[in-house]
């Protein structure tokens, strides 16, 4: 059985950014940020 890290939800946000930055650079507060930041943790436990 694997443990889901997180969910990422569609972020249209996101899709207009496109390839033209990191979108966590760009939306620090972003729930979409939030969840990665979360995932980046739980790896490097």
């Amino acid at each position: 059985m694997l443990d889901v890290a997180g969910i990422l939800p569609h972020s249209d946000e996101m899709m207009i950014l496109e390839s033209s930055g990191l979108f966590t650079l760009h939306d620090p507060d972003h729930s979409v940020t939030q969840t990665i930041h979360a995932i980046a943790q739980q790896i490097m436990a």
